[in-house]
């Protein structure tokens, strides 16, 4: 029986830590000039940023929650006072769908950068 809670709690484990580090990468979507990165280690996601060339910006996003497969974030852009909350999905290895409430509301699927070795 202990061997069987054992598995059980360390393969739990493996799961969880595998699955905050899929969200790792560089994103894009087509609605945006921004680039969304995500830092990720084994257990948790570290740092959203979201950056624009064209606007010439760079956007922290402040955690809220995060789950295996998903988390939320907050943006709030004092300039001009534009406020929102994304949630995060995780689709598969090249896809997030991001869910915006606030300012703007709507679904933007992203996807992956691909890296260059």
């Amino acid at each position: 029986m202990k061997k069987l809670i054992l598995t059980t709690v360390l393969l739990l484990t493996i799961l969880t830590l595998q699955a905050q580090q899929q969200f790792e990468g560089m994103w894009t979507c087509y609605e945006s000039s921004y680039t969304t990165v995500i830092l990720a280690d084994e257990q948790k996601i570290i740092k959203v940023i979201g950056f624009s060339f064209d606007e010439k910006e760079v956007l922290e996003e402040k955690i809220i929650s995060k789950d295996t497969t998903s988390f939320t974030t907050s943006i709030h852009i004092k300039e001009n006072g534009w406020k929102v909350k994304v949630d995060y999905e995780y689709v598969n290895k090249d896809t997030l769908h991001c869910h915006f409430k606030g300012d703007y509301t709507g679904l933007v699927v992203m996807t992956r950068l691909k890296q260059i070795d």
